[in-house]
């Protein structure tokens, strides 16, 4: 869908988002109005619906991000825009998988070796609902490890490259911090 979006998309912008995400009121005014001249991309900042697992998402799956506004290297396919020049030379890697994973990873990682600036902006925020947090990580640990095989040389953050060993290491952080303020 989104390469479709890119092939007949003739705008000077190009906004990537999804059915299963909530946007705030004034997202688009703000992702659109954090481009400057330098800047070709601009990533909204994502939070995961509240819940056990959601700093474990945000750690493993957008490490890359920043709280407040700034370049970055990162954005997600379902909270981004793209000027023109970018995203009339760019596709996702369909091979990789229809939803995210290894396809957005390896996009990016292109984009960083072309030298492409990505901007982040804080106050364009969405929060996504992700349902079967244990099925979400093994079907995108899966793509990941393809992705790793497919282009050995993807910069990739160590935790990444263990789908399931991030989450259970920040969960299990996180639950002996409660225990030990359980326990004062």
């Amino acid at each position: 869908c989104k390469n479709l979006a890119m092939r007949q998309a003739n705008g000077d912008y190009l906004v990537l988002a999804d059915s299963d995400v909530e946007y705030e009121p004034q997202w688009l005014e703000h992702l659109l109005g954090a481009f400057a001249p330098d800047v070709d991309i601009v990533a909204g900042r994502t939070r995961y619906e509240p819940g056990l697992f959601s700093e474990t998402m945000i750690i493993c799956d957008g490490g890359m991000f920043r709280e407040k506004s700034g370049p970055t290297h990162g954005f997600f396919a379902h909270n981004v825009a793209m000027r023109a020049r970018t995203y009339r030379h760019i596709r996702f890697d369909e091979t990789l998988g229809k939803s995210g994973g290894g396809a957005v990873e390896q996009l990016r990682d292109l984009l960083r070796q072309q030298g492409t600036c990505t901007w982040c902006c804080s106050r364009a925020c969405a929060q996504h609902h992700y349902p079967g947090f244990f099925r979400t990580r093994l079907r995108l640990g899966a793509y990941r490890y393809r992705t790793l095989r497919m282009f050995p040389q993807m910069q990739v953050a160590w935790l990444a490259r263990i789908p399931l060993l991030g989450p259970v290491l920040v969960t299990g952080g996180a639950m002996a911090k409660a225990w030990a303020r359980a326990v004062r």
